[in-house]
């Protein structure tokens, strides 16, 4: 499931669905790693995508302020896999920054900015993030999950001086699974277009070859996760790190 071969078919198979589609996202990234992909000599899957685009032109439900038209979300991963490591039993990421390509990042960060506009392009702004808790560090003072998606986060710092009334925090960090870049993608669509008016959307979310690639992804990044709730063996993936909210001390 985790080799490159596997990886790299249902790239294939996502890259060909967004043009079958007319999928609104600028996936030229997806194409350059598709091509990336199929030039290694070796099994290694790991990658960095950054500010993938996704359009909307109409409002999602529930929005504020309420005269939103337009969204822009802008979607980056970062995906650099430790091979030391054993899949099955641990968390398939290294445990701090790491020197990928020439640049210090964090192994894994999923990043997601959304800008909003009106009918007079007044712009708004939100980002939400999800990452891994680094182990063996400070204590946390805070709830912290070992993977959590945080609203705000250090994409908002440089809307500062555009963002009034509305405050963001660190918190609360929100427990959830990490997502390649299949998942990922699966959610970003799923969640902002309304199927009802994107029938192109509901049309992939109907092809069967498009539900096998998001299965093949639950299953590498999922199953050992939600290993957790059936007493498995994983190292890493335990109810007190996943889910530490729920856990009295």
């Amino acid at each position: 499931m985790w080799g490159i071969s596997n990886f790299l078919a249902d790239l294939k198979i996502l890259n060909r669905k967004i043009r079958l589609y007319d999928i609104p996202i600028q996936s030229n990234e997806l194409i350059e790693l598709e091509s990336e992909l199929e030039c290694r000599n070796n099994e290694d899957i790991s990658h960095v995508i950054k500010e993938i685009e996704f359009t909307l032109d109409e409002c999602v439900s529930g929005t504020i302020p309420t005269e939103i038209v337009y969204f822009t979300f802008y979607m980056s991963l970062n995906f650099v896999l430790n091979y030391n490591l054993d899949f099955d039993n641990q968390d398939p990421f290294h445990n701090n920054k790491i020197n990928y390509k020439n640049n210090d990042i964090d192994s894994y960060t999923f990043q997601l900015e959304i800008v909003a506009m009106n009918q007079d392009s007044d712009e708004f702004y939100n980002c939400w993030h999800l990452d891994r808790h680094i182990t063996g560090g400070n204590v946390s003072k805070v709830t912290h999950p070992f993977y959590h998606f945080q609203n705000g986060g250090n994409r908002m710092e440089k809307y500062n001086n555009d963002i009034k009334l509305t405050v963001f925090t660190s918190a609360p960090r929100l427990p959830h699974p990490p997502m390649d870049l299949f998942l990922a993608f699966h959610f970003v669509i799923t969640n902002f277009y309304n199927k009802n008016s994107f029938s192109n959307i509901a049309d992939l979310l109907n092809d069967d070859e498009y539900t096998e690639i998001i299965e093949n992804a639950q299953k590498r990044m999922w199953k050992p996760y939600y290993s957790a709730f059936n007493g498995g063996s994983h190292t890493h993936y335990l109810v007190p790190n996943i889910t530490p909210l729920y856990t009295v001390h």
